[in-house]
């Protein structure tokens, strides 16, 4: 497995993901998730039911459905 740090992330956070955070009634760190997965085109994976609904809305593919 490898691990990295996505430096764009950061950036967005007062912009896209804090406006999907608002939109979806989510916190900043499912948000951030979320924003990652839509902007990469990669499924997301949750069983957080809120992250779930905004991945739907979101048009996010979810991984294993």
């Amino acid at each position: 497995i490898v691990v990295e740090i996505d430096p764009s992330s950061i950036e967005r956070l007062t912009g896209d993901t804090w406006a999907l955070a608002v939109r979806h009634q989510l916190t900043v760190y499912d948000a951030t998730y979320l924003e990652l997965a839509a902007r990469l085109r990669l499924p997301l994976a949750t069983n957080d039911n809120a992250l779930l609904r905004a991945a739907i809305a979101a048009n996010v593919e979810l991984f294993g459905r």
